[in-house]
């Protein structure tokens, strides 16, 4: 019973860091968790909304990148920009026969070492049949 209730303990105090605010803004959801609570444009909006949030302009590159990290994102500089960085985070789900690959992008535009712009897309690719 002790070792249930440690597991138990440890395993909420996973899920607490991930979802720890940063002291530049609000804690952002994972990816995944975004769209399972969300569907269609819905989860687009829901999305710029907490990316909005949690990185909030000015904050540092570093904390941007870990931000999107803990989301389930993976950053690195944008090929002929240094000054942007792109965070993608991939991920398949299926609905109804159906198999949807999901891709989250994020860039953030940096102006000495510090988020000035941020954009969030989301496309799907949908594969089978919903008769």
């Amino acid at each position: 019973m002790l070792r249930t209730i440690a597991i138990l303990c440890l395993s909420f105090a996973g899920v607490a860091g991930a979802y720890a605010a940063t002291p530049e803004g609000e804690a952002l959801p994972s990816f995944r968790d975004i769209e399972f609570r969300h569907t269609g444009d819905e989860a687009l909006q829901a999305g710029r909304d907490a990316v909005a949030r949690a990185i909030p302009i000015g904050t540092s590159a570093a904390t941007a990148q870990a931000v999107l990290d803990r989301a389930g994102a993976r950053c690195k500089p944008a090929r002929r920009d240094p000054q942007t960085i792109r965070c993608i985070h991939n991920d398949v789900t299926t609905i109804d026969e159906a198999v949807d690959d999901i891709r989250w992008e994020t860039m953030l535009h940096l102006v000495d070492d510090k988020v000035a712009a941020l954009s969030v897309d989301r496309e799907v690719d949908r594969h089978g049949t919903q008769d």
